[in-house]
Parts: structure tokens; C-alpha cells; sequence
């Protein structure tokens, strides 16, 4: 019971509901102030101007979230008044750990876009990676964390103690007061800002996760990844817009559009997987020159995609040619065992010798359980390279499995492999770069590459010595007389982005830069720097490599060559990790769908490559249709995984 408001001495109860009160306004107050950080406002600038009052109400969920701390405080107060000084003990230490929440979403939102949410905890293998601390860290100097501790450690210092003031004054006007007053002031003031705030917020059209308070963003994101799911899941889609009705897994392709034969010279298969490199980058002699010596050798395929912007989800696209498990979870971590036929494996019943080289860690997402059901005969990391003297090893604190070497260990494990077995077989490696991932690696003197961006600088020069690491390869192939009997495959992972569309990295969006990559396939017999413009993904590029070899698809698979007469022009995309983004390319036309805010952008990429002017306003027919296509790709995507699975014993 809250003790009598004309009584000399307050009891622990009275202390501790004038206490929530307290330290909730103060709460609220920083909250606040740092939402306009968030925003972009001046701090100075905005609390000496007539600007204020409108940058106040853009705090409407911070406020929302501190009143609601304050009120839960007062029902336990109610409830068990006996432990009051405890209540108020666990009250302070989560107004604090909501005020650090609060100063770490200002780099998370900047890096990411949104607030950190399950879905992110979830991808970083439970922060055992290092994409969850890029995304919110950015690769802070250690003055710079130095820095965040004391604005940590001061603000927190600061909300404490603007709460001690209030609660004289409070607890003053409490005991002058009649018992709950001070309470029902907070909900009539409550009572006027909530409702102008909401219309002003909405009224204005912000971003909403530039608004949203990170603690319940979190906790909402735990539910949503429990319970929810877009309704792209249960959309009754037309059948003329259901290109997946007659999907055959076993339909064989027509006659290859652009090559006539297999080339009967061509034995041997390697592909050379650049990480984090979007297509932008890729055939440009600034950046990739070794590349494009090769060039007038190579055919380059210049419409083709990541269907998720992840590593392991690449990977298994990329040898199963199989769409991605529409999740935020990881088939190679969940199902590393699925029954997918794979490149490799149809390759290895093919008598070819295969081999995996990462210049990393196969252990993220249990990447290594899942390739040695994919019939590899050797599966090598950063750990297990043959790399000789003088490679450089990179063992970055930001997270366990970021560890590895100079990429040019790839091209000499591959040397060692290839002269220590039967050299009579025909070969597949796949061999997988890791300098161009954050932090980005580098092997030599940082040199300057035109561009403001420290880190874009730095990768930048990373992709320079991965280049050169490509043209190793290229040379140890022509000193073992192997290069024009092999076919060299040059793809990207996924993009990379440096403040493009507000966000950094790659896993948090599907835009060019996150999802456009690079596809140049290199072997002097076949090609003669022939540019397609054929659209694809990476499913499509395991089919391509057999046809050329002139071996038949397994069954179940769904890509197509990008050779192959009877393709469809479009192909699918999505991120799970912040909003539920899918999307596709059809044409000309980019589509992105957010499920999670049910907003669609529509982009002409022949006039807007940059995506920056949103189309869908003026295209309500492609939008409509958009959201069918979308649909019926989802629920055929659901239903083949969980056919998998059962066929698997995995269900």
C-alpha cells in the first residue's frame, strides 16, 4: 500500500512508485534525444528551435515504451508490495539496459536499416560470426568502442541522475497531493501525446524502423519468427499467373540457343567464387584487371543473381541448383543431410576427382556437414590448405569464424590437390575467396582506389588481390596445360553495399548491390568475349557447366542453362534477416515486396540502375501481378522444401 501523501516518512513502496516515475520521464526524455540521433536531427540545433515540439513527437514509441516500463512497475507494486526496493532495484538496471539498447540502435539502424532483431541473432550462428557485429558495430576502432563505453557509461550516469531530481520533486508534489495523482497526471499527459504523436508519425511518413524502439523490436521479432508468416503464403494466385502450375522438375531443356555442342576438348570444371562481390565491380580494369586480360576468352552473362544475399544459402544454390529454404533459418544448419543432388556429386559418379577449398571457415552454419553429403572427395578450409610458406593468416576478433588466409592459399591447395592424385581423371574444384568480407583482408599496403569510404577503400583493394589471386590461377592452369581443357567459373556469393540505399554489408536487403553478381565463364576454345544478357540466378549455373560438358541435369533440379532455348525470363530473390523482403527481376522490371511493412518498389533498370525512383505509384497493373508472381513462387518453393524433407527422412 502507497503510504498516506501528508506522511512524514514514505514507505518502500511510495519510494519505489515515485522512483518508476522518476527514472521513467528521465527514460523517456533520453530515449528521445537519442531517436533524434537516429534520425538525423541536430541534437543542439533541434532543442533551441521552434523545431522541437515536431521532433519530439517522433519519439511516440520510445515514450510509449517507457510509460509502459513505468505502468508494469505500478502493477507489481500493487501486486506485491512486499518487494518494492526489489522491484525498484530491477526497474533502474532495465532502464539502463533499455538506455545502452537505445545507444547501440543508432549504429544498428545506420549499418542495417532496422533495429537488431532475432532473425539477425539467428544468421550470426548465434553471434559466432562476425555479420551480426558488422552490422552494428561497422568495425569500430578501439577508441572509437572506448568511446561508445563512456557514452554508455555517461548517459546512463545522466538518465540516473535526472531521475534523483525528479524524485524530490515528484515525491514532494506526491506527498502535497491526493494518493495516485502523480499517476494519473502521467496518464493524462500520456493520454495527449500518444494520439498526436501517432497522427504526426504517420502523417509524415517516416521510416518506421527509424522510429521503432529497439527493445520491443527485438521482442516483436521473436514472435514473428515463431508465429507469423506473409501472407504471400496463403495468396490465392490466378492460375494464367502461376508459372509454377506446371513446373517439371524432369522437363530437359531444347537445344542450347548459344552454343550448338558440348566442347569435346573440355574436361575439367573450377570455379572461383568471389565473396561479397556485386557485379558493379566485376570486369571494370580498376578493379578486376586480371579479369580482363581474360575477357576476349570468357563469355559474360550480365543479368544474373544471388536468390538470397547470404554465403551458405549461395552455396547450396550454387551446387544444388536449388532456390534457397524461403527462411530466416539455413538449410546447411537445420538440414545439412537433405537428399538435393549436387554438382559435385553428379560429377564425382562422373569419375571427375572434386575438391572444396575455402579460404575460411566451412563451419559457419554447419557449411561442413553439408558438403560432405554433396560428395566432395576433399573439403579443406583455412585450417586445412595446403598453402605453403610466406601466406598470410587473418584472425580478426570480430568473430570466430571470420578466420582464414591470403586467398591466393586456394590456388595453392588446388596446385598441391591437383599433382598429388589420379591426374588421368577429369577434376571439379570450387574454390572460395574470403578477403573481400568484412573487415576486408589485406595482403599488401592499402593503396587508394578514388572512392570517400574507408571500408569501401579497403574492400576495394581486397577485390584487387583477389583479382590477382584469379590471375594465379589462370597461369598455374596454362603451366599444367589444363587451361584450355577447363572451364573457369567466375561468380559472386552476393553483393557488398557502402551506405547504398542506407545500408551497409549484404544480408539485409535485396537491391543491385546486395543481390546483382557477376557470372564470367573462361575457356579459349568456347568463347570469344561474347556479353548475354540473358537473366538468371544462381540456380541456372550448375546446368550451364553440364551442358557444356555434355552431361544430363539430374532430375529435381530447378535452374536451366543460360545456354537453353526454353527458359523463363524471371527469377526470385529474398532476405529474411531484417523485414521479409522478397522479389524478382522480370525485363527490364526490378520488384521487391516488403512483407513485413507491405511496401512495393517497382524499378526500371534499363533507365534506373541505381534504383532510386520507385515506380509501383505508376504501374498498378505489373503490382498487382507482382504480388501473384511473388506468391505462387513462395508456396511452390514451401511445398517442393517440405517434399524434400519428407522424400529425406527429415520430416
Amino acid at each position: 500500500m502507497l503510504s498516506s501523501p501528508k506522511s512524514g516518512n514514505a514507505s518502500p513502496t511510495t519510494r519505489a512508485y515515485v522512483t518508476g516515475l522518476a527514472t521513467g520521464i528521465s527514460l523517456a526524455a533520453f530515449l528521445v534525444l537519442i531517436r533524434f540521433k537516429v534520425l538525423g536531427f541536430p541534437i543542439r540545433g533541434t532543442l533551441f528551435s521552434a523545431y522541437f515540439p515536431k521532433a519530439l513527437l517522433t519519439g511516440y514509441y520510445d515514450v510509449l515504451y517507457a510509460g509502459g516500463l513505468a505502468l508494469l512497475l505500478g502493477g507489481l507494486l500493487l501486486l506485491l508490495p512486499g518487494k518494492a526496493r526489489m522491484l525498484s532495484k530491477v526497474y533502474k538496471i532495465v532502464a539502463v539496459l533499455s538506455l545502452l539498447a537505445a545507444l547501440a540502435n543508432v549504429q544498428v539502424v545506420k549499418m542495417l536499416g532496422t533495429p537488431f532483431n532475432y532473425q539477425w541473432f539467428y544468421y550470426a550462428d548465434f553471434l559466432n560470426s562476425t555479420d551480426t557485429f558488422y552490422a552494428s558495430l561497422a568495425g569500430l576502432s578501439l577508441k572509437e568502442i572506448l568511446t561508445a563505453v563512456g557514452v554508455g557509461a555517461a548517459g546512463s550516469g545522466a538518465m540516473l541522475g535526472l531521475a534523483a531530481l525528479l524524485y524530490r520533486g515528484l515525491h514532494w508534489l506526491h506527498r502535497r497531493t491526493k494518493r495516485y495523482a502523480l499517476a494519473a497526471l502521467a496518464v493524462a499527459a500520456m493520454a495527449v501525446y500518444l494520439p498526436v504523436a501517432n497522427r504526426y508519425i504517420h502523417k509524415k511518413n517516416f521510416n518506421p524502423h527509424k522510429l521503432a524502439n529497439p527493445v520491443t523490436a527485438f521482442l516483436a521479432s521473436v514472435v514473428r519468427s515463431v508465429v507469423t508468416a506473409p501472407d504471400l503464403y496463403t495468396r490465392q494466385v490466378p492460375p494464367h499467373l502461376n508459372e509454377f502450375l506446371t513446373a517439371d522438375a524432369d522437363q530437359e531443356g531444347l537445344p542450347g540457343k548459344l552454343v550448338g555442342a558440348p566442347a569435346p576438348a573440355l574436361r575439367n570444371v573450377v570455379f572461383f567464387v568471389l565473396e561479397s562481390v556485386p557485379a558493379e565491380y566485376v570486369g571494370n580494369p580498376k578493379y578486376t584487371p586480371e579479369l580482363c586480360k581474360y575477357l576476349p576468352e570468357a563469355v559474360t552473362f550480365s543479368n544474373v543473381y544471388s536468390h538470397c544475399p547470404s554465403t551458405h544459402n549461395s552455396m547450396a544454390a550454387l551446387l544444388t541448383s536449388t532456390y534457397p529454404w524461403i527462411s530466416y533459418k539455413s538449410i546447411t544448419h537445420e538440414y545439412p543431410s537433405i537428399g538435393l543432388p549436387s554438382l559435385s556429386g553428379t560429377l564425382q559418379d562422373q569419375h571427375f576427382r572434386t575438391a572444396f577449398m575455402h579460404a575460411s571457415d566451412n563451419r559457419f552454419q554447419r557449411m561442413d556437414d553439408f558438403l560432405s553429403h554433396r560428395g566432395f572427395d576433399v573439403q579443406q578450409d583455412f585450417r586445412t590448405l595446403h598453402c605453403g610458406t610466406g601466406v598470410k593468416e587473418f584472425k580478426p576478433a570480430e568473430g570466430d569464424y571470420l578466420n582464414g588466409v591470403d586467398d591466393a592459399c586456394v590456388v595453392r591447395s588446388l596446385g598441391h590437390w591437383l599433382g598429388n592424385g589420379d591426374t588421368t581423371k577429369p577434376f571439379f574444384a570450387m574454390l572460395w575467396t574470403m578477403q573481400t568480407h568484412y573487415p576486408y583482408f589485406l595482403s599488401s599496403p592499402e593503396q587508394k582506389m578514388g572512392v570517400s569510404d574507408p571500408y569501401q577503400n579497403r574492400y576495394l583493394n581486397a577485390l584487387r588481390h583477389s583479382d590477382a589471386v584469379l590471375g594465379e590461377l589462370l597461369a598455374e592452369l596454362k603451366r599444367k596445360g589444363l587451361y584450355e581443357s577447363t572451364l573457369v567459373v567466375v561468380v559472386g556469393d552476393h553483393g557488398e553495399a557502402f551506405n547504398d540505399h542506407a545500408q551497409y554489408g549484404h544480408g539485409n536487403a535485396i537491391y543491385e548491390e546486395n543481390v546483382h553478381v557477376p557470372l564470367v565463364l573462361i575457356n579459349p576454345s568456347l568463347f570469344r568475349g561474347e556479353t548475354y544478357a540473358t537473366l538468371g540466378g544462381h540456380i541456372d549455373v550448375a546446368p550451364t557447366v553440364l551442358e557444356l560438358l555434355g552431361i544430363q541435369c539430374p532430375a529435381g533440379w530447378e535452374g536451366k542453362s543460360l545456354f537453353a532455348a526454353n527458359r523463363r525470363e524471371r527469377t526470385y530473390f529474398f532476405a529474411p534477416w531484417t523485414d521479409f523482403k522478397f522479389g524478382y527481376r522480370q525485363g527490364p522490371y526490378k520488384v521487391i515486396y516488403n512483407a513485413t511493412l507491405s511496401t512495393i518498389e517497382v524499378f526500371d533498370l534499363t533507365k534506373d540502375p541505381d534504383e532510386q525512383h520507385n515506380l509501383a505509384d505508376q504501374m498498378p497493373e505489373l503490382v498487382n501481378e507482382s504480388y501473384d508472381r511473388l506468391a505462387a513462387w513462395v508456396q511452390y518453393e514451401d511445398k517442393r522444401f517440405k517434399a524434400n524433407l519428407l522424400k529425406s527422412g527429415l520430416q
